[in-house]
């Protein structure tokens, strides 16, 4: 009967040879190094500054609503840039980090290059919902008279 004590059976160890040592080594650097440049590269894209999702680019001569939300709060110069490109300023927010711009095309591109530059967003209408279970039991008051 042959005696297994003391071997391992991953085959490391203290009787594995060098050559397994070494590519378990490697494997372990190898899984270290796609781990650390993975996640440089995600970092390293959130400094390229912002994409404009959402908005359709406007053609020549034309602008496009925008806000424009910025890692710290925007400068004249911040400002000056979108109105020398014949952006305009709608509203500048005194206690948030946000601008509202109409903005041409040139000028999207630029902001979507800002590395200060954290979103861009199209400015939306505001709808407002109406809860059903309320309306509803309007209508059914509205209907049968009841109080």
């Amino acid at each position: 009967m042959k005696d297994n004590r003391g071997v391992n059976p991953l085959g490391f160890g203290a009787g594995s040879s060098q050559r397994e040592m070494n590519m378990r080594s490697n494997q372990l650097w190898l899984s270290r190094a796609a781990a650390v440049s993975s996640l440089l590269l995600f970092c390293g894209l959130q400094a390229f500054g912002a994409q404009a999702r959402g908005i359709k680019p406007p053609k020549a001569g034309e602008t496009v609503e925008a806000l424009v939300q910025y890692a710290t709060q925007p400068t004249e110069e911040k400002h000056r840039r979108v109105t020398d490109r014949n952006g305009r300023i709608r509203a500048a927010f005194e206690h948030i980090p946000v601008a509202h711009y109409d903005v041409t095309s040139e000028e999207l591109a630029g902001l979507e290059a800002d590395p200060d530059v954290v979103s861009i967003n199209p400015n939306l209408p505001l709808g407002a919902f109406v809860d059903r279970a309320i309306s509803s039991e309007l209508l059914a008051i509205a209907v049968n008279g009841e109080n």
